[in-house]
């Protein structure tokens, strides 16, 4: 199994990567920070959904953006399969809102459903894909501080030995369920041995007789009971129509009393509505006469002003304006005269011209002066003239005005007149109609007063009723217990004539529990046989895993180290680690230096590697090795060492091996390299392929 290809989209510091992974060694190189164990860490999500041990969902989005994206193709053998992740921020959280998994033969979605499909293909899950094929940066002693059981428990599972024990686990359940079942069998012979020395089929016999003769009893008492309930309920049913029938007479005597008071108030209104519409119509009579008072006044007035011909009155006040007109235009010219007048006697007294304004000789020139006086006096007459008939067409404009004035009034008057008339005839059908509704419903409250009767007839009907349903309640109780005294005398009945039955047939039933038992017996014996055949095929399993493991551990710690101050290493039953020096003393692996714990931990996990490798070519799909980091704790020449180390697992059939590292002693292991940076203004991680 090999990745194929990586898309990113807003995870951690990657904006937007696309990057193609190839066969063999492949080389994430860059500085610390640069973001090159993210790109695995993107992987190992899509695959499992899961962050690092300490991390959170939300950190794995980049910061200021509200949701990434992650897609990885990967490839088992001719098989290719692509893996969708999406998280997104809600309310603070960061939840999955798509996981899709695409095979050659579905799609699968569901966080759940494509977790399961992911560990079904790759044969691991998370846990032990970490631990096998992923040495994480910072986890490199992890399987070396771990205890022995839990060293062996982890490469138990790798290993597929829990299985093993898993059967063996089954094999004692089942044998102890075995067991008791015999033991079962056992108890039920007895007890039918027993029941057989106690039970007589004469007995029998006459116990159902007995019991049959009680059920005719019983049916009898119960159907006379039924009979009785029967007619209760029908008297139960005459009374409460009967108190029914009352109870709505009674509703209806309230409702009708409602509603009488109701006419009482709606006729008591329409009669005063009718009363102040007469008033209103008085109101607008009188009013009319007024109106036709003032218009003969006016007329009178009109013809007094009047005493022309009708077609010189319409002349005269179609001139109205017209005159209006003429007088402010002699206003202007009058004012203009004696301006000019003020002006020549002026002029006159200065001694000068009143034409042209120069001063002369002897008595000054009045004759235009006089000119102007006799212009203006003629204006003057004019303007009184004309304001005279002006004022008098005034009046009578006004008069006539105030004349059409009344007319509309009247007209208007007599419209609301003939309005109120007719409200006045609806009222007054109303007015006939709600005293007809009235009598109406007073007369049908007589019929129902006398019609319902006294309240104590009432009372006596419903205590009847109550006795009534007493005694049906007892009914009921007594018919509960003859049915349940029935069902004991059937239950009884069918049990006898079952154990009738079972007698016949109990001495073969006894033999074939009997055989049953012996049988039970033998599957028992080779239960524990199979149990103690599991147990010894797991530890010889284990042992031979156990050899196969501390070979490969050997070889793999021999091609990396290059100190010969170590014998060999010893991994005992109980998965417990020694390392053994040239003078025959031995350690345990945390009392070696870092640098040394270092290349026993990859020794260790690549020898488990080959192991699963050897054991499962063809069955389980390995995973790529990854090493993140692997030269942290390791000097010049030991990091030199980790390219026979990588080259050793290619030799044996490593598809893909992807190692982070910022060494670039490591760039001629061999492969293609991935150069990881960081943009220098935005301080995004951006990839180069060499």
């Amino acid at each position: 199994m090999k990745f194929d290809h990586l898309q990113l989209k807003n995870f951690k510091p990657y904006r937007d990567l696309q990057l193609n992974f190839k066969e063999g060694v492949i080389i994430i190189y860059g500085p610390n920070g640069s973001g090159k164990s993210t790109l695995l860490d993107a992987c190992f999500f899509a695959l499992y959904g899961k962050v690092s041990a300490r991390g959170k969902l939300e950190e794995i989005i980049t910061k200021g953006e509200a949701k990434t994206q992650v897609n990885l193709i990967f490839s088992q053998g001719e098989n290719s399969f692509n893996i969708e992740r999406e998280i997104t921020m809600r309310g603070g959280a960061a939840i999955t809102t798509k996981c899709t998994l695409k095979t050659p033969t579905e799609i699968i979605s569901g966080s759940g459903m494509v977790g399961k499909e992911i560990e079904k293909i790759l044969g691991m899950s998370h846990d032990e894909f970490l631990n096998c094929a992923y040495v994480r940066q910072g986890e490199i002693n992890k399987l070396i501080d771990a205890t022995p059981s839990e060293r062996q428990r982890f490469i138990d599972e790798l290993l597929q030995l829990g299985l093993l024990k898993k059967y063996e686990d089954r094999i004692s359940k089942a044998r102890l369920s075995i067991v008791e079942m015999a033991s079962e069998q056992k108890g039920a012979i007895e007890e039918l041995n027993n029941q057989l020395g106690k039970k007589d089929q004469s007995d029998l016999s006459k116990e159902i007789e007995h019991l049959e003769e009680n059920e005719i009893k019983i049916n009898t008492e119960i159907k006379k009971l039924n009979e009785s309930s029967d007619q209760r309920r029908n008297a139960i049913i005459k009374l409460e129509k009967i108190i029914e029938s009352h109870g709505e007479i009674k509703d209806e005597i309230k409702n009708l009393g409602i509603n009488i008071k109701r006419n009482s108030e709606e006729l008591v209104a329409s009669k005063k509505a009718f009363s102040k519409n007469n008033e209103e119509m008085a109101n607008e009579r009188n009013g009319i006469q007024e109106e036709i008072k003032k218009g003969r006044i006016l007329e009178e007035e009109i013809d007094n002003i009047i005493l022309r011909s009708e077609t010189e009155i319409q002349y005269k006040l179609g001139s109205l304006e017209l005159i209006e007109d003429v007088l402010n235009n002699l206003k202007i010219e009058i004012k203009a005269s004696e301006n000019e007048i003020g002006k020549m006697e002026k002029l006159i007294q200065e001694g000068k011209c009143p034409e042209c304004g120069k001063e002369i000789e002897g008595a000054p020139r009045i004759a235009s002066l006089e000119k102007e006086r006799e212009d203006l006096s003629e204006k003057i007459i004019l303007f009184e003239g004309l304001n005279k008939e002006w004022i008098e067409c005034k009046e009578l404009s006004q008069k006539i005005g105030d004349y059409n004035k009344v007319s509309v009034e009247v007209r208007r008057r007599g419209d609301q007149l003939n309005r109120l008339e007719s409200s006045g005839k609806i009222i007054k059908g109303g007015i006939q109609v709600k005293q007809e509704l009235l009598l109406e419903n007073q007369t049908r409250l007589k019929k129902l007063e006398m019609e319902s009767g006294e309240d104590g007839e009432i009372e006596t009907i419903e205590m009847e009723k109550k006795s009534v349903e007493k005694e049906l309640e007892t009914i009921k109780k007594d018919l509960g217990s003859l049915e349940v005294k029935r069902e004991k005398v059937n239950l009884e009945k069918v049990q006898k004539k079952l154990e009738r039955i079972e007698i016949k047939d109990l001495k073969e039933r006894i033999k074939t529990l009997e055989k049953d038992k012996s049988d039970i017996e033998l599957i028992i014996d080779e239960s524990e046989k199979l149990k103690s055949y599991y147990g010894m095929l797991r530890v010889e399993l284990r042992q031979k895993n156990l050899t196969r493991l501390e070979i490969l551990l050997n070889e793999m710690f021999q091609t990396i180290y290059q100190n010969d101050a170590y014998d060999q290493i010893e991994l005992d039953e109980s998965y417990d680690l020694l390392v053994y020096q040239k003078d025959g003393e031995f350690l345990n692996p945390r009392q070696l230096s870092g640098g040394e714990r270092a290349l026993f931990n990859l020794s260790l996990r690549s020898a488990i590697y080959r192991l699963l490798i050897e054991g499962s070519r063809g069955v389980i799909p390995m995973p790529p090795l990854i090493l993140d980091e692997p030269t942290v704790f390791l000097d010049e020449g030991h990091v030199g060492k980790l390219s026979d180390l990588i080259e050793s697992m290619q030799n044996i059939g490593v598809e893909q091996i992807l190692i982070v590292s910022h060494d670039e002693e490591l760039l001629d292991a061999g492969g293609s390299v991935i150069v990881v940076g960081k943009e220098s203004t935005t301080n995004r991680s951006e990839v180069t392929l060499i």
